[in-house]
């Protein structure tokens, strides 16, 4: 009790009203309610913000606006206690790298597959670095519990 919570990434979990996460106990949702979603500001994109669609154009490459948007909500929230839920869909398809990373990694891997995998899982490390620093910069990593799961597929 007295928590505020928040989700930040894909939900996954059902599209009708009754199962969006602000009816499921979360005080705050910015993202997805389905599994894959384009990564690149150039793909069409659904992303809403407690119930209200955005303007995906203007959101950044899809990894690096929830690393933003978790650090948004942790800075908001750090004088009281706080769960975020964040959810990245990387790796996942559709399977839309970075060009600089996909391109790093193709020349370093020599296979296009892995490398849209590595350069996904890369980005992802990324923004949880990101938001790893916040808690810290913030000296909120001694009251946290960080919990990462990740399931990947080699293809």
């Amino acid at each position: 009790m007295g928590y505020t919570t928040g989700i930040v990434g894909k939900w996954h979990l059902g599209l009708s009203a009754p199962f969006h996460p602000n009816k499921r106990g979360f005080d705050y949702f910015w993202g997805f309610l389905w599994g894959s979603s384009a990564y690149d500001v150039t793909k069409k994109r659904f992303i809403e913000e407690n119930g209200n669609q955005l303007d995906a154009s203007t959101i950044p490459y899809t990894t690096d606006a929830i690393g933003d948007k978790s650090v948004e909500f942790i800075k908001a929230n750090k004088d009281k206690p706080f769960y975020l839920y964040v959810s990245f869909n990387a790796p996942h398809t559709p399977m839309q790298a970075k060009p600089e990373l996909l391109e790093r990694f193709t020349k370093e891997l020599n296979n296009r597959n892995r490398a849209l995998n590595a350069a996904l899982t890369y980005n992802m490390d990324e923004n949880v670095g990101k938001i790893y620093r916040a808690l810290e910069q913030l000296n909120l990593l001694e009251n946290t519990i960080i919990f990462l799961r990740m399931i990947t597929v080699d293809r």
